[in-house]
């Protein structure tokens, strides 16, 4: 009865399809319409990278088991091999935003594909994505808006990093191209300095660092952004002055 129940979100996620029954990688709803209370409403799969390499006959990307309306936005959807692209399953409706979608993708009536236009795609199915994912400087999949901004990308193992944007819009998929990975091994240290604080950061020269603070642990504000020098330390401009107490962290 919650009035959340029916709004599913998938976003920001790497998807990577490498098994042949791995059909349906995204699937919301119910496996049949009259099982008790199944999720309906409205999916947002938002900024997606989603990589087909699997050699299944056929990929539902994503795949619908209830009356749901998808809003598809931002995504790239691409696949290596022969693999057939279906969007949606046999039901549903799926309202298209601006998505790179490999070329040949197929929809099954009943299921309704509305702004098929907005799919771009290149004729040689190439997303323009380096080694990590990330679209390339003359990626088709840079710069484009689609009334959805991201504030977090993925990093293995189960880390996150807060993505930036990178030119005149957010990249399609789930990563910004030429945003750095932080390098690792940073370390903040803070010391009294009068009426405040002052904190110094230490870690690998050269490499960029946001440092962030919080009162409570929930909330985290940024600091600013630092690139080390060759000495791989820096302090902070002008002690950071405080009420009560704060929490630092590094990123």
């Amino acid at each position: 009865n919650d009035p959340r129940f029916n709004l599913t979100r998938v976003v920001g996620n790497l998807i990577l399809v490498t098994h042949r029954e791995a059909t349906q990688p995204v699937f919301c709803g119910a496996d049949l319409a009259d099982r008790d209370r199944p999720r309906t409403g409205t999916l947002e799969m938002f900024h997606n990278t989603v990589l087909i390499r699997s050699g299944a006959y056929q990929v539902n990307i994503p795949s619908v088991g209830t009356p749901v309306t998808v809003d598809f936005r931002g995504n790239i959807v691409h696949r290596s091999g022969s693999e057939r692209i279906q969007l949606l399953g046999d039901r549903g409706t799926l309202n298209c935003g601006v998505n790179w979608v490999s070329p040949g993708w197929e929809s099954v009536s009943p299921a309704v594909v509305n702004g098929a236009a907005n799919l771009i795609a290149s004729a040689d199915n190439d997303p323009g994505l380096d080694l990590a994912h990330r679209p390339v400087p003359v990626s088709p999949c840079r710069d484009i808006p689609v009334g959805v901004t991201p504030t977090l990308q993925y990093l293995d193992t189960a880390r996150g990093q807060i993505r930036g944007v990178i030119g005149a819009a957010a990249d399609l998929g789930a990563f910004e191209g030429g945003l750095v990975e932080p390098a690792p091994g940073a370390a903040l240290t803070v010391g009294a300095s009068g009426s405040g604080l002052r904190v110094r950061l230490a870690g690998t020269p050269l490499a960029a660092y946001r440092v962030l603070s919080s009162a409570d642990l929930s909330v985290w504000t940024g600091v600013g952004e630092f690139t080390l020098p060759a000495s791989g330390e820096v302090e902070l401009p002008s002690p950071v002055t405080v009420d009560s107490h704060r929490f630092f962290r590094v990123e």
